[in-house]
């Protein structure tokens, strides 16, 4: 048996991180071990874009733009690398990670997988069997954040057939005021993070790029099963819904 695996996904605001915490914390209290994986993940691209792109991988990247026009609006640049440095994480770490591969046997026929930190051994699958695998994000945010580049898209949904699928999908959704509010209120007077969505109409699209890919483009049979969450509720409320739905899915 193979660890179980859950994906979150969802605009920015919807509180994935609180809702991550809270599952890890439940599943810890019946026995297993968390591992936690994240796209971007702990590799070039973990941190703010901004960060990134200091990197060699991003200013790599930045050169690969050049033939692009330009623009004079740094929210829209920022656009522009997402898609590249989500399908570049996606594919380093689903290729590599025991959550999202088939875990293959070793000569001693012992298994093997990734535990974010470096390769571990396990005696055998039900050794495996003990960890639970928490996502935030994967290639879905690669076509939703791309909503106004197809190419993108149909580069993340082609990744999307081939990556070994998780247990279960958790899409967070809510109305964009409660979303423009929660950002307002992380922000903290400082720079406000709406400036790297074009305020309220990019998430809007964003949001809408999420449920047409969920709604209009998902096969379960590919992709594995989406449970959809309203998370415009206070955050109790949002876990026992996750929680619930998790049980009756028998992945808790």
């Amino acid at each position: 048996m193979l660890p179980k695996h859950v994906i979150f996904e969802g605009i920015d605001g919807t509180g994935k991180d609180t809702q991550i915490e809270m599952l890890a914390l439940k599943v810890k209290t019946l026995g297993k071990d968390v591992l936690f994986l994240r796209t971007p993940t702990g590799g070039p691209q973990e941190g703010s874009l901004e960060q990134w792109q200091s990197t060699e991988s991003g200013q790599l990247l930045r050169k690969m733009w050049r033939a692009y026009p330009t623009s004079r609006y740094e929210a829209e640049y920022i656009h522009k690398i997402t898609g590249p440095v989500f399908i570049a994480d996606m594919l380093e770490l689903d290729t590599k990670c025991w959550g999202t591969a088939q875990i293959q046997p070793e000569d001693d026929d012992r298994q093997r997988g990734w535990d974010c930190c470096g390769w571990v051994t396990y005696a055998d699958e039900d050794a495996a069997s003990r960890y639970f695998c928490i996502q935030s994000r994967s290639w879905a945010s690669t076509f939703a954040y791309q909503h106004n580049q197809k190419a993108t898209q149909n580069m993340a949904l082609a990744i999307g057939e081939v990556m070994k699928s998780p247990d279960v999908w958790v899409y967070l959704h809510q109305p964009i005021e409660t979303t423009l509010d929660r950002i307002k209120a992380r922000a903290q007077g400082g720079k406000s993070e709406m400036d790297l969505y074009e305020k309220g109409d990019r998430l809007l699209a964003t949001k809408t790029a999420f449920e047409q890919l969920f709604h209009e483009k998902w096969d379960d049979a590919k992709f594995g099963q989406v449970i959809w969450i309203r998370a415009d509720q206070p955050a109790e409320d949002v876990h026992k819904d996750i929680v619930t739905a998790l049980t009756e899915r028998g992945i808790l």
